[in-house]
Parts: C-alpha cells; sequence; structure tokens
C-alpha cells in the first residue's frame, strides 16, 4: 500500500513494515501485530484499518 510517500508492506504473520519510496531502500519503522492478518489493510480518514483473526485494528499516527 502506498501513502504519503511511503510503502506499507503487512505480511500475514502480522509484521507491518513501513520504507521509504524512492531509490534507496530505507526502513521507516516495522511493528508486529502478534496476530496473523486475514485481510488487506485499508485507510480512510487518516487511520488504517487492519483485520486480524482476533481483532479488528484501527492504526493512526
Amino acid at each position: 500500500m502506498f501513502v504519503d510517500g511511503k510503502v506499507i508492506c503487512v505480511a500475514r504473520d502480522g509484521m507491518i513494515t513501513v520504507v521509504q519510496a524512492g531509490k534507496t531502500f530505507k526502513v521507516l519503522a516495522q511493528n508486529n501485530l502478534g496476530d496473523a492478518i486475514a485481510a488487506s489493510p485499508a485507510i480512510a480518514g487518516g487511520t488504517m484499518y487492519l483485520r486480524s483473526f482476533g481483532s479488528l485494528w484501527a492504526i493512526r499516527k
């Protein structure tokens, strides 16, 4: 997913990695939700929504 010049990668195992878009690879953030992701993320109103097998996550800055 591409948002505000960043690429957000969500792995099925719950690992979320944010990288800077551009010619040079740079990891900006990495977090693990600790739960398997069950669907593609969605962004609305500055919030990213993720559905895992056990929860619905709403993540903001």
